[in-house]
């Protein structure tokens, strides 16, 4: 079965941005989309905003050992979480376009056991930035002196 992924998580607005998403994908599909969540923020939709999607309360399992919540780490359980056969995960800070029908990105996505964005190779040189990781401390340990962003 295939299914949508979606995570709210930190900021209580993340909930509505997952709502506006939602809508946006409803607009031309009626695939399930689940909603892991966790906070405040999803006590500020409304009762028929809910039913947009399935809604499950997030595993905290994006707690580090030294205690520190970091939300963007429930990513990696994805695999964990989703209840579907055939899983695309999206960040909610975006909208599907009316033109497009998430379907279509599930039928040109057959066959592929992993897929995500890729903005390019990065050297040391053009950026030390990400998001994840403390890229000197990766290239001191593993030698690494470029990766994909």
């Amino acid at each position: 079965m295939r299914g949508i992924v979606l995570i709210a998580s930190g900021h209580p607005y993340y909930t509505h941005m997952a709502y506006n998403l939602a809508v946006s994908i409803r607009f031309r599909s009626q695939i399930p989309i689940t909603l892991f969540h966790h906070g405040e923020g999803v006590n500020f939709l409304f009762h028929d905003q809910r039913k947009v999607f399935d809604m499950v309360p997030l595993p905290l399992c994006y707690i580090t050992e030294n205690n520190k919540t970091e939300h963007y780490k429930a990513k990696v359980h994805i695999y964990d979480l989703s209840p579907y056969d055939q899983t695309l995960y999206l960040d909610v800070d975006m909208l599907m376009s009316p033109y497009k029908n998430i379907d279509d990105v599930f039928d040109k996505l057959t066959g592929t056991p992993l897929q995500f964005a890729c903005h390019g190779e990065k050297t040391m040189e053009q950026s030390t930035f990400s998001e994840w990781v403390d890229l000197k401390e990766v290239k001191e340990k593993y030698g690494f002196d470029h990766w994909y962003d």
